[in-house]
C-alpha cells in the first residue's frame, strides 16, 4: 500500500491485493496469496469492480483505493466457507492498512490465547520483536450496529490479554465497504 497525492478517485492511499507479499516480507508469500484472494471473492460477491474505494475510520480517516485480483470459478469454489473468506479476506485488507498507516508491518501469526491474529513490529522479522497486536474481524455484509457490537467485542478481547503491548483493531465490512481502525 502507498501513499498517493491527487488520486484521481480521491483516495489517500492504494493497497493492490495482487502485490500484497510486498507489504508483508515476513510472511510466506502463499499466506498472503490466499489471505488475499479471500478479499478478492468476498469485494466481488458484495458488487465491488476490480478496484474500489474503501472507507477509512478512527485513527485515520479518509479512503484507500483497493485493487483486487480476478476471481474465477476455482477461486470460488476454494473460498465457498463465507465465514472463514470474510476472517481471511479481513486480515489481507488490515495486514496492508497496518504496513502504511503505521511505522510497523505484520511480523508474525499469533496463536489461540494470545487475544490477537498478529503481532507487529519494525525491522527485519528475525528475530523479530514483538511491538503491539493486531486484531482483525471481516463482516460480508452488515449495518454500523454490527460493527460497533464488533468492535466493543474485540476491545472487551484485547483488554483480558496482556496489556503490556499496544493493540490495533481492524474491522473491514466489505458491503460498504469500509476498515475502521482502532489503536489502544
Amino acid at each position: 500500500m502507498t501513499r498517493v497525492k491527487d488520486e484521481p478517485d480521491g483516495c489517500d492511499w492504494t493497497l493492490d491485493l495482487t502485490q500484497i507479499s510486498a507489504y508483508c516480507p515476513a510472511l510466506t508469500p502463499s499466506c498472503l496469496q490466499t489471505l488475499a484472494e479471500a478479499a478478492s471473492v468476498c469485494l466481488e460477491e458484495q458488487g465491488h469492480p476490480l478496484s474500489v474505494r474503501i472507507a477509512l475510520s478512527g485513527f485515520v480517516k479518509g479512503y484507500a483505493h483497493v485493487i483486487r485480483g480476478e476471481v474465477t470459478d476455482q477461486i470460488r469454489r476454494t473460498y465457498a466457507d463465507p465465514g472463514e473468506a470474510t476472517e481471511w479476506g479481513a486480515c489481507a485488507i488490515a495486514i496492508g492498512l497496518i504496513r502504511v498507516l503505521t511505522p510497523s508491518a505484520v511480523i508474525s501469526r499469533s496463536y489461540v490465547g494470545t487475544g490477537c491474529d498478529y503481532w507487529i513490529g519494525q525491522g527485519d522479522p528475525i528475530p523479530f520483536h514483538r511491538q503491539a497486536r493486531l486484531e482483525v474481524s471481516g463482516i460480508r455484509s452488515s449495518n454500523g450496529a454490527e460493527v460497533r457490537k464488533r468492535m466493543k467485542l474485540k476491545i472487551n478481547q484485547l483488554k483480558v490479554t496482556d496489556g503490556s503491548y499496544p493493540a490495533y483493531i481492524v474491522i473491514v465490512l466489505f458491503s460498504t465497504p469500509e476498515a475502521h481502525m482502532v489503536k489502544l
